[in-house]
């Protein structure tokens, strides 16, 4: 292994203990530690070889305000919804701005490209404008203290497809200006784009993202893998890949399971067959991802 990607550790409400509802941007949540544990992680990390990633939540806060006529999808006609009560406190405090919001309600339909780009995550996590070139530059900020207190060796960027693609590439370029000026020359920005489609995933790279999560090739292989569909089609889904992504196939991240999915073991499946698909997802083109647990064969309950 030569690279630690981590959930999330900035702070957030207490029930959302994977970590994607930030309240803090700049503090590490207290039931994990504090800065200098994270800072002391990151440097017996790097003793050891290793790289770290931090992964950032940049696309939304989490329940941080109500809405006054309630969080029901609005759509782009009109004015933004207003803003009630605050719920918690949101840090910075320079982002605690409705101008800092899309405000335009709760995503119901995922297919929707309006709702996708500027609606809240079920079921109140409320969605940054990340059109907005003010607001674009305090989350910047956000990332480069993270990335100057902690020495962090890369991001990885989460919902990207819920952005501004604008604000992806202003994002890749100053991030790794930034960590350039302090003597990263390789800081790697890893854009999670949970799509079934190659081609979105080629888009994503065109915005300066170094990587992205290689979603489509897993969603094709899992049945083959499991020893439910031909093997052939493992090699139909590297080919449909290959011809979408090119070159560019070698740097994307692969994996078999991972904390957004299902574990690669099942109930009552043979433990046996995770030894082929470990096989397979090691000496496959791109960059092996073993989510933890699965080298211990930990099974989906």
């Amino acid at each position: 292994m030569t690279t630690l990607i981590m959930s999330p550790v900035t702070m957030g409400v207490p029930e959302a203990y994977h970590g994607y509802a930030p309240t803090h941007l700049l503090a590490v949540d207290p039931h994990l530690g504090t800065m200098e544990d994270y800072k002391t992680l990151v440097s017996e990390a790097h003793k050891r070889g290793l790289k770290v990633i931090l992964d950032l939540v940049l696309n939304h806060t989490g329940p941080v305000f109500e809405y006054k006529e309630g969080s029901t999808w609005r759509g782009m006609n009109g004015e933004a919804k207003e803003i009630g009560p605050w719920e918690r406190e949101l840090f910075p405090l320079e982002m605690k701005d409705p101008k800092h919001f899309t405000r335009r309600g709760v995503i119901d339909n995922w297919s929707d490209h309006d709702q996708a780009q500027y609606g809240d995550f079920p079921p109140n996590y409320r969605h940054w404008a990340t059109e907005n070139p003010e607001t674009q530059g305090l989350l910047i900020q956000v990332a480069s203290w993270w990335l100057k207190e902690s020495d962090v060796d890369g991001v990885r960027l989460d919902a990207i497809r819920h952005m501004n693609p604008g604000f992806v590439k202003r994002f890749s370029k100053e991030i790794k200006e930034y960590a350039g000026s302090l003597g990263k020359k390789n800081f790697l920005v890893l854009g999670e784009n949970s799509t079934g489609v190659d081609g979105e995933v080629a888009k994503d790279l065109e915005l300066g993202t170094d990587s992205g999560y290689n979603y489509p090739e897993y969603r094709r292989q899992s049945f083959a893998l499991h020893g439910k569909a031909p093997t052939r089609q493992l090699e139909e889904s590297f080919n449909a890949a290959r011809n979408a992504l090119g070159a560019s196939l070698s740097r994307i991240v692969r994996f078999i399971d991972n904390h957004d999915t299902y574990r690669f073991l099942r109930q009552g499946e043979p433990e046996a067959i995770l030894r082929p698909a470990f096989a397979f997802l090691l000496f496959s083109m791109g960059f092996p991802l073993v989510y933890y647990g699965a080298e211990q064969a930990f099974r989906q309950i």
